[in-house]
């Protein structure tokens, strides 16, 4: 029984049952009613991960991409997180976690009536500082330093401290969640000799004044041993919002080389808003010589019978494919089924297996 592992909001709604947006295939009108993520703090989940890693890793890929290292994006006003019953962190394991990072009996009931109540009040202060007089510091816990001085200011204001500091603490939790479970799983890819990377949204970690981008996604957290595949989707119907996502990412690391931007639409036209992709490829080009690395979303968008053919492991010469094909796609039919080797377009190195999903 899996049904603890999945990750839960101080709603009541596991990620199955949230008004969530699935991925970039809803441009398409498609949805997949049973998209699920994790509690990323559950042992078992973590456990069944590595499972899986390992087994993949026996096959011998030419490396791993780790996807939907997030939370799910909500509808609408659920887009943002304004408070913590609308983070992911109320599944058993998230919720243990979160109460051991408390330093003091008092910092551990307040963060268990703060995830239950959604909030704070003078008189659970109150309650607290009765309920373990031993304890002359003010309620503490992971990164919070304050010293008993704090107890002697007016309770209304003592109550503003407590819960601005707690929010960071919550949103904090969760995102650190994410960071431990990729660097957990892309860790054991490598110490099976194989290159790893993260598949990430660069606006994923936005902040929008007290609230956050509902999918909690830390990308500046990620460890740089690994690479970093931006999903630069940006549907502007220009290219200047793609190359701000490739910017967005670059700031956010001190080695350029490991930024491998991941573009969506097809060759020769425009798709969903978004200009062909080498007009794409040419920007990122001309603003950043330092990337050297393109991937696409996705191989079915620009070849989706030759896409049926490879996954089905069957070849057909392209004389037989109905659908224009382009030079890249004449290169990597040839190769049927067996590993396909990197393609250099002029100065950009561009590998048809390293697919962000």
């Amino acid at each position: 029984d899996r049904n603890n592992t999945v990750a839960r909001n101080g709603w009541g709604q596991t990620t199955v049952e949230a008004n969530i947006q699935a991925g970039l295939s809803t441009d398409f009108g498609l949805f997949n009613p049973n998209e699920a993520f994790i509690d990323p703090y559950h042992p078992v989940a973590r456990q069944d991960y590595r499972r899986l890693v390992q087994e993949v890793a026996k096959r011998r890929p030419d490396g791993m991409l780790f996807d939907y290292i997030r939370y799910p994006k909500g509808r609408g006003k659920q887009s943002l997180a304004r408070e913590v019953k609308d983070l992911w962190v109320y599944g058993e394991a998230s919720q243990t976690a979160l109460l051991q990072r408390a330093n003091n009996q008092k910092g551990q009931e307040l963060i268990r009536r703060y995830l239950r109540q959604g909030n704070i009040s003078s008189n659970d202060l109150r309650s607290i500082d009765q309920m373990f007089p031993q304890e002359v510091d003010p309620p503490l816990w992971q990164g919070r330093s304050a010293t008993a001085q704090e107890n002697s200011l007016p309770m209304g204001q003592r109550v503003t401290i407590l819960r601005n500091e707690l929010w960071r603490l919550a949103v904090s939790h969760a995102m650190q969640g994410v960071t431990d479970f990729l660097t957990d799983a892309a860790g054991m890819a490598q110490q099976n000799g194989l290159p790893a990377g993260a598949v990430f949204f660069p606006d994923g970690n936005q902040i929008v004044g007290r609230a956050f981008d509902s999918r909690l996604q830390p990308w500046d957290r990620f460890p740089q041993t690994i690479e970093w595949h931006p999903m630069s989707y940006g549907v502007c119907g220009r290219v200047d919002c793609i190359t701000a996502q490739v910017w967005r990412t670059l700031r956010g690391t001190s080695n350029p080389r490991i930024v491998k931007p991941v573009l969506a639409g097809i060759w020769q036209q425009s798709i969903s808003n978004r200009p062909p992709l080498e007009k794409q490829m040419q920007s990122i080009r001309q603003a950043f010589p330092q990337v050297d690395t393109i991937s696409h979303f996705a191989y079915s968008w620009q070849e989706p019978i030759s896409d049926r053919d490879r996954k089905q492991c069957r070849y057909r010469p392209l004389s037989l494919i109905p659908e224009p094909s382009v030079t890249i796609e004449k290169l990597v039919s040839q190769k049927r089924c067996s590993q396909i080797p990197a393609i250099n377009l002029g100065d950009i190195s561009f590998n048809p297996l390293w697919i962000a999903r």
